[in-house]
């Protein structure tokens, strides 16, 4: 089974977990990708609008022994995103439901080199 086929079968399962454990639909996101920039960093480049992708998410809390109260905030919350899509980046925004979330933090789970899931910490 490809590392492509895997992250498909976890996107799957966080559909499933999401429609189990929320409103009975999966919860379903958009990662929002700013416009390329130009030959400097403060020039926004050709196009000038963002990129949307739909993601696959389930919202958790970070656990009390991970709180330090400034990387990780207790207001944070626990993203877990399928890998189907783009590997969210830090200049991303998550659109979940009517939350905004800066992404502050991803960790993607790569067993053998392909990422299946990516953690993210979101910020609202």
């Amino acid at each position: 089974m490809s590392g492509a086929e895997i992250a498909a079968e976890v996107a799957a399962g966080l559909a499933e977990a999401g429609a189990e454990t929320g409103s009975g639909a999966p919860l379903i996101g958009t990662l929002i990708r700013p416009p390329a920039l130009g030959d400097d960093p403060w020039t926004p480049g050709p196009g000038g609008s963002p990129t949307e992708f739909a993601v696959t998410v389930v919202k958790t809390k970070f656990q009390h022994r991970h709180v330090d109260g400034e990387l990780i905030r207790a207001t944070d919350d626990r993203l877990l995103v399928d890998a189907t899509g783009p590997e969210p980046t830090l200049t991303d925004k998550l659109e979940v439901g009517t939350n905004t979330y800066t992404i502050m933090n991803v960790w993607p789970i790569a067993p053998g080199g392909v990422a299946v899931l990516y953690i993210v910490q979101g910020r609202v």
